[in-house]
């Protein structure tokens, strides 16, 4: 209000029940991306299909023919961590295949906390072939955890990843992932706010904006055999 700018676009957020309270209050134009926590319905947010993005990686993992498919998740804090398990289990269920608590953890979508948690996964009785992330970052973890327990991307493990920033295709080997439309959110954000700021309610308070599945070198068919 001080800058006299026309709005707000709020990145990654989790907005206090005071802010939002005072946003709707003084009806500030503002537009959350991927916000963290569900706000208020009248703060409209933008962000994409967790749930069937997700489900539709692991179906291609299974699809690879594998059955062990381990998960290194966001926080269930998280609107989009929660998602993204979710639609893993609901791939493993659709396949018939039990879910293990064993192979998933969750993290923040960090590199060191996704390492520590794929360290974990993969000391399990029955590892997996195949590791999901829920983030970039948390597969670069997966990455460093086989590198360290000297298993071979993706002969000995699979990995699949979510975001597909620009490290995805510069990692080692280059990430499959779950491509997020993110100049799609920028502009989808921009045409909202625009909306807000001439004094035009959005046709929906949630747009959700479709993901891609972009295939790289990190997975391939499954060549250990299950132990299970």
């Amino acid at each position: 209000m001080a800058l006299g700018a026309a709005g707000l676009i709020i990145v990654i957020s989790m907005l206090a029940e005071e802010d939002q309270r005072r946003i709707v209050e003084r009806r500030l134009p503002v537009v959350l991306i991927d916000p963290l926590s569900a706000p208020t319905h009248d703060i409209p947010s933008i962000g994409v299909t967790n749930w069937s993005g997700a489900r539709e990686a692991v179906q291609h993992l299974l699809g690879l023919g594998h059955t062990r498919v381990g998960m290194v998740a966001g926080r269930s804090h998280s609107l989009a961590g929660a998602a993204r398990l979710h639609g893993y289990r609901a791939a493993l269920e659709e396949a018939g295949i039990a879910y293990d608590p064993a192979i998933v953890r969750s993290t923040d979508f960090d590199f060191e906390e996704g390492l520590l948690a794929s360290l974990q996964i993969l000391r399990s009785a029955n590892p997996p072939t195949a590791v999901f992330a829920a983030s970039d970052a948390q597969a670069l973890g997966v990455l460093e955890a086989a590198r360290q327990h000297g298993l071979s991307v993706p002969e000995d493990l699979a990995v699949m990843s979510f975001d597909d920033t620009l490290v995805a295709a510069m990692a080692c080997p280059p990430l499959s992932a779950v491509r997020q439309p993110f100049e799609e959110l920028g502009a989808e954000a921009t045409r909202v706010l625009v909306q807000l700021a001439e004094g035009r309610s959005p046709a929906s308070s949630r747009i959700e904006l479709a993901t891609e599945l972009v295939l790289r070198t990190s997975t391939s068919v499954r060549r250990r055999v299950d132990t299970q």
